[in-house]
């Protein structure tokens, strides 16, 4: 691979990470303390079952085995280590790949001019 097509790459990817923050926004916030079907937080203990508690959702009368709580607490999405297992980067790298294949056809200009330009806020 040359340096050229290297450099290509690296401006498709810095491009879509800059449209996909802009696009998804980063709020820190905590993931596992909401019912997995309808992610309300109005759930009761309901019962144990081999260990694990067991919680029955209010709201839509589901039930569900505890699960692991995480907590996102970065200001800068990706910096951290424990970025890597937050379910909020996993969405948006996902969305960072989408784009980098959709900016597969955009020239070196085109992509530098979306690059100096200010992201705007949707």
């Amino acid at each position: 691979m040359t340096k050229s097509t290297f450099d290509l790459i690296k401006l498709r990817a810095e491009v879509a990470m800059q449209q996909v923050l802009v696009e998804h926004g980063h709020q820190p916030r905590v993931y596992g303390r909401e019912c997995p079907f309808c992610q309300s937080t109005d759930f009761v203990k309901y019962s144990l079952e081999k260990g694990k508690q067991r919680y029955r959702c209010r709201s839509c009368q589901r039930r569900f085995n505890e699960r692991p709580v995480f907590e996102c607490d970065c200001l800068v999405v990706g910096q951290a280590l424990k970025c890597q297992d937050c379910p909020q980067f996993q969405s948006i790298m996902q969305a960072a790949k989408q784009r980098v294949r959709e900016l597969a056809a955009w020239s070196v200009e085109e992509l530098q001019v979306v690059l100096q330009q200010p992201p705007q806020q949707k």
